[in-house]
């Protein structure tokens, strides 16, 4: 089955389309961990961010670079400093203040008899709780000898970049090294990537440009959500025997998305 085969989630990194706007947040991305900086990357759900962060960990020299990739929708400071001690081969404490003292001594270490420095990101952080925000100051003010030992990387929703630029976190949001909020796929882009998607899994291109717009107009050029009305108009397509996905297909196919 067609439908099977292709518009999936977890393809390989190399066999990702090459979009001119995950190139330059993935730019960004490098220029942070190049300068041990502070960045922030911001996008609606669907938009591709995942796949960024995955590029970017098989991009880096694992020589060089501990990824220590953090998801967790209660991450208060106990809890992120009971996870980046993992990565770093070290049993966390139970208490925060040692926990913190831990984190410290296992950088240091890190760089001292490895010289590799850790990569922190945190996913979903538009969910992060004000003193978790807060406790930011803490691993960004964490230098030896004027020199940072870690990068640290936000990931989340766009409103996360509105919650930095509350006067409450006025010292955090000023730590930025650079930031970059991903941008909807135009419909060239979204013709480029559903045939991408195609050609992946073997098949032709089955979405005629007409047909390829409307998918933008009610995707909004969001990836994910294209995923999902190609995946369902290749069912509709199996399930009738069809060799090209027409408006009578698509529109069946929207007609479920519509609540």
């Amino acid at each position: 089955m067609m439908a099977q085969l292709s518009f999936l989630r977890e393809i390989p990194t190399e066999s990702l389309l090459s979009l001119p706007q995950h190139r330059e947040a993935l730019a960004r991305l490098k220029y942070i961990i190049a300068s041990k900086g502070f960045g922030v990357m911001t996008g609606s759900p669907g938009m591709g961010k995942s796949s960024i962060l995955r590029t970017l960990d098989a991009s880096l020299d694992k020589s060089r670079f501990l990824f220590c990739y953090i998801n967790d929708a209660d991450l208060k400071p106990k809890n992120l400093y009971s996870k980046i001690p993992y990565y770093l081969s070290v049993q966390p404490s139970t208490y925060l203040d040692r926990m913190k003292k831990q984190f410290r001594d296992a950088v240091v270490n890190l760089y001292d008899t490895h010289d590799r420095l850790p990569i922190i990101v945190i996913d979903n952080a538009q969910d992060l709780p004000i003193q978790t925000i807060k406790e930011i100051r803490y691993l960004l003010n964490f230098e030896i000898d004027a020199k940072s030992l870690l990068s640290l990387i936000l990931v989340g929703h766009p409103e996360l970049r509105d919650t930095l630029k509350l006067r409450s976190f006025e010292a955090v949001s000023q730590c930025i090294t650079a930031h970059y909020r991903l941008s909807p796929l135009d419909e060239k882009q979204t013709y480029e990537y559903i045939s991408h998607h195609l050609n992946l899994s073997q098949l032709k291109m089955l979405f005629p440009e007409d047909v390829v717009n409307r998918i933008h107009q009610f995707t909004s050029g969001i990836p994910r959500v294209i995923n999902q009305i190609c995946r369902h108009c290749l069912i509709d397509m199996d399930s009738n025997q069809l060799e090209l996905a027409d408006h009578q297909v698509l529109e069946r196919v929207l007609s479920e998305f519509q609540y």
